[in-house]
């Protein structure tokens, strides 16, 4: 997965940041798959 992919669905609003280390936003990894799959069904 592209870094770039996830900012995007932030941008979109299908992701949300669990917490941040330093300036790095953390996703949970089960968040990242179901953003996923959540994109795939709006095609």
């Amino acid at each position: 997965m592209a870094p770039a992919t996830i900012r995007k669905w932030v941008q979109l609003g299908h992701l949300e940041p669990a917490g941040k280390a330093g300036r790095a936003q953390l996703f949970r990894l089960e968040d990242v798959f179901a953003a996923e799959r959540a994109t795939r069904r709006a095609r």
